[in-house]
């Protein structure tokens, strides 16, 4: 009941939710409208509903699931780069009022004895996330101040905001941009203002930010395909295969406990820095673009070490 007031469902999600068979997820559906409970199905979407004028009571949280939230609440969210934390904490607090005391005493045990490292702090991220949430919902065209780098002022942004992405602690925002009507990536934590402007744009029909983003290693394709062949060393090997860093990769691992992954990536800027944060554990294989890109940085990289250090202004 609670997977079909959340939203449309189609069999298979029930089936998925449930852990029952098909069989007994059609006969709970009957049941529920034979008791009056408004189950409405949708023939084009194949997905079952419950309207928005129907509620059920939300059942009970198991211990998993009351430890799982809080965690997630009190622990994970706070520490991360993700807007609207106080309402968070407020949420976990009123979670928890819901709780039996056994349970409640059973999380706060454990997570007494869970630690998340910040991953640092965004100081508009709850403004600039909240008006381009709002922006993209109304179709509003915004313009942005936002600073390229670090080094650099700001530039003014218009932008038809579209998508909003997390990715390796950072927040983007997809959008057509005003400069050349292309689809780009812009980081929250650069952006110093956002401006609604009283224009709307018409909605993307064939927008579709994971279709957008394809086989970018990160955030930003750049429209030409590369297959990439790495070979990591034994010392890094078993903690890079522990991991799933694109959905393309494949990994062999070899006698002498090295490994080689390989990727279809669009675009090499993005996967360059990581691959260079391997330092002498990793070897570029393929492609030869790459490889060169690597050796130019490593060998500048090894003539700024060979120099005696220097202090600006001493």
């Amino acid at each position: 009941m609670t997977a079909i007031q959340s939203g449309a469902c189609s069999i298979n999600d029930l089936v998925a939710v449930s852990g029952m068979s098909r069989r007994t997820v059609f006969r709970d559906l009957k049941v529920l409208q034979d008791v009056g409970v408004p189950v409405a199905y949708d023939a084009r979407t194949r997905t079952y509903s419950v309207g928005d004028e129907f509620f059920f009571r939300p059942a009970a949280m198991s211990t998993e699931e009351a430890v799982a939230v809080l965690l997630a609440l009190r622990k994970m969210c706070p520490t991360a780069n993700l807007p609207y934390k106080n309402a968070m904490l407020s949420a976990a607090a009123k979670i928890e009022c819901t709780l039996s005391p056994a349970v409640r005493r059973h999380c706060e045990a454990v997570l007494r004895r869970v630690s998340v490292l910040p991953h640092g702090h965004v100081p508009l991220l709850d403004v600039v996330f909240l008006r381009l949430q709002e922006a993209i919902v109304e179709r509003r065209i915004v313009c942005l101040r936002y600073r390229e780098a670090e080094d650099r002022g700001c530039i003014r942004v218009e932008l038809r905001p579209l998508h909003l992405v997390y990715d390796d602690h950072k927040w983007h925002v997809l959008g057509r941009s005003g400069w050349d009507r292309t689809v780009r990536s812009f980081r929250l934590d650069r952006i110093e203002a956002v401006d609604p402007q009283g224009r709307l744009f018409l909605q993307e029909q064939g927008f579709a930010a994971d279709e957008h983003l394809g086989n970018a290693w990160r955030i930003q394709p750049e429209g030409f395909l590369y297959t990439v062949r790495l070979r990591f060393g034994a010392e890094v090997a078993e903690d890079v295969r522990a991991v799933q860093w694109h959905h393309t990769q494949t990994t062999s691992p070899c006698e002498d406990g090295s490994v080689i992954m390989e990727f279809r990536v669009d675009g090499l800027s993005e996967i360059l820095w990581w691959v260079l944060s391997y330092g002498d554990q990793v070897q570029v294989l393929e492609p030869a673009v790459l490889r060169e890109r690597v050796r130019r940085i490593a060998m500048r990289t090894a003539r700024a070490h060979d120099r005696t250090p220097t202090c600006a202004g001493k």
